[in-house]
């Protein structure tokens, strides 16, 4: 994998900026974007936005020349050392085409989203040599207190996550950890922003998508030749998308099924992505996974 740039380490007084390439917020929820602020600057960080984060076109935060301009706008503001979605839902994918890589190249600086903004996540890792930070969004039910205290370690240096979870395969590995919600990497393919995971621990979750329709992804994962080359896989709680009754498991055993042709370890239910605990996690630093022992822990920090 490329030697990716990590970002400066965010500090007390450092300021942060909100952004929305994805979904509108709609006014009910309004709320949460006040609280997430609230508690942002409650850890003594200054907080800014441009207002056109609260337009609505579609069902988009405004039009995509606007999304793309206000993301580039915080990379290029000299003031700002961090830059934080405010929710999910879809449009991340759209701006691509507008973004300059060269700009966030030039100024490398902490970027934080998960769900959609998996789009922005991969272009920043493949085309801009930039470790980036998967975690809670501000404007959203997980950028609670616990959520936040640990993306806040996260991004000062102050620690190095560390994930447990189930094992279903046995082993070892290290690899860079690359990945990030399912649906989005599998959007990738075909495209110029194509995530890579030659020699990488894969990391995916979900949410909401039946047995059959994570099959389906991890399949055209396969059938893209993308998971040859990985070293490990570790997969979130992925809420909704296991079956209950008489088929409940069914989901661990179609990710099973889906590797059947390779010797990797695999890790099941990290809090990570969509559910209740979203640990933030730097994406393209070097990570090890002990299946044995259920865990994988990072080899380095994401920021400098």
């Amino acid at each position: 994998m490329q030697l990716l740039i990590r970002p400066p380490a965010l500090r007390p007084g450092d300021t942060v900026s909100i952004v929305a390439p994805a979904s509108h917020l709609p006014h009910k929820k309004r709320g949460l974007l006040d609280a997430g602020i609230r508690r942002l600057e409650s850890h003594g960080l200054r907080v800014i936005y441009d207002r056109a984060i609260l337009d609505e076109h579609l069902y988009l935060a405004g039009r995509d020349e606007v999304r793309a301009r206000v993301l580039l706008d915080a990379f290029r503001n000299p003031e700002v050392r961090a830059i934080i979605g405010t929710r999910g839902g879809y449009g991340s994918q759209r701006i691509l085409p507008l973004l300059d890589e060269d700009l966030i190249r030039a100024h490398p600086k902490i970027f934080i989203g998960s769900s959609d903004l998996t789009a922005i996540l991969i272009f920043m890792r493949t085309r801009c040599s930039l470790v980036t930070f998967y975690g809670p969004m501000v404007a959203s039910k997980q950028f609670n207190g616990e959520n936040a205290r640990a993306l806040l370690d996260t991004v000062q240096g102050l620690k190095t996550p560390v994930l447990t979870g189930e094992p279903l395969k046995p082993g070892h590995a290290r690899g860079s950890l690359v990945g990030g919600c399912l649906t989005g990497l599998v959007h990738s393919l075909g495209t110029p922003y194509e995530v890579n995971l030659d020699g990488a621990i894969l990391l995916a979750e979900d949410v909401n998508e039946a047995p059959y329709r994570i099959d389906r992804m991890l399949t055209h994962l396969r059938n893209a030749g993308k998971l040859q080359g990985i070293r490990g896989a570790v997969f979130g709680h992925m809420p909704g998308c296991d079956l209950e009754g008489a088929q409940e498991g069914l989901l661990r055993r179609v990710i099973l099924d889906a590797f059947k042709t390779t010797d990797i370890p695999i890790l099941f239910g990290v809090s990570a992505g969509h559910g209740p605990l979203n640990i933030t996690i730097p994406l393209g630093v070097d990570a090890a996974l002990d299946c044995t022992a259920g865990r994988l822990e990072l080899d380095e920090p994401g920021v400098s």
